[in-house]
């Protein structure tokens, strides 16, 4: 089972508002597609069917916002900061910049996928069957793992493959071969991944999460973890090489889906 609060957008456009108007014990069969762009690109644009069940309602009662509340949340959670960072004026600057960095991180991410995109097309390389379908395996249990967290069932996500088994294919050939120009390029420019950048990822990290560095570098001690992390940031690295030789052209946000479709 899975806990949805309605108005949180935990879950992709339309799905809260088919929930809307059920009764406990009311099934219902939610049928969507996922958003495209979307993080995980070989799910953007696919539908989804989603057998909900509504087994519990609960209404959550909020506390009025003043300082004292924000005081006692936080209080433990910024320590050493003064009673400055414990009023609801500051909770609300840090929501701000928690929304803009949200948003710039967004854009980053759909300009960087597009960007790899235009680059496979232009350069195109042939993929290893054995390579390919290694890769496509890998897809294949990452996206059940996170439908199933979803709520959808095993015999749901076979349906789901076999009707969607060439678009699984087309991601791994996608990323494969995005790989290859990746560290092509990076070879080429000397723009492969540094202690440097290790170290300044950890920080970031840690900023981020408010763990510390030393717990974060032990879970990168695994070496499936860190070769992911060095992947991503050469693959940065990288990308922000050809996005200064890119000619990028500022859209106002009211022509974005204008711009995208």
């Amino acid at each position: 089972s899975h806990h949805l609060e309605l108005g949180a957008k935990q879950f992709i456009e339309g799905f809260e508002e088919n929930v809307v108007g059920m009764k406990v014990g009311d099934k219902k069969v939610i049928h969507l597609k996922f958003p495209d762009p979307y993080h995980s690109a070989e799910l953007a644009g696919k539908p989804v069917d989603f057998n909900v069940t509504l087994t519990g309602l609960k209404n959550k009662k909020l506390p009025d916002l003043s300082d004292e509340f924000v005081a006692q949340m936080m209080g433990a959670s910024i320590p050493n900061q003064g009673e400055a960072a414990h009023t609801l004026e500051s909770l609300k600057k840090t929501i701000q910049e928690d929304l803009e960095q949200s948003e710039v991180k967004r854009i980053e991410t759909d300009l960087k996928n597009r960007l790899l995109k235009k680059l496979v097309s232009l350069n195109p390389v042939e993929v290893p069957l054995s390579l390919l379908k290694e890769q496509k395996q890998n897809l294949v249990e990452d996206t059940k793992k996170r439908m199933s967290e979803q709520g959808m069932s095993p015999e749901e996500f076979e349906t789901y493959t076999q009707k969607w088994d060439k678009d699984f294919e087309s991601s791994a050939r996608e990323m494969i071969q995005s790989g290859f120009l990746i560290d092509t390029i990076a070879k080429e420019k000397d723009l492969n991944w540094r202690e440097e950048d290790l170290e300044a990822k950890f920080e970031e990290y840690a900023k981020q999460t408010g763990i510390e560095i030393a717990r974060i570098k032990e879970f990168y001690s695994r070496p499936e973890q860190m070769n992911r992390l060095t992947y991503t940031i050469t693959e940065d690295k990288v990308v922000k090489f050809l996005l200064s030789s890119a000619k990028v052209t500022e859209v106002a946000k009211d022509k974005i889906k204008e711009a995208l479709s």
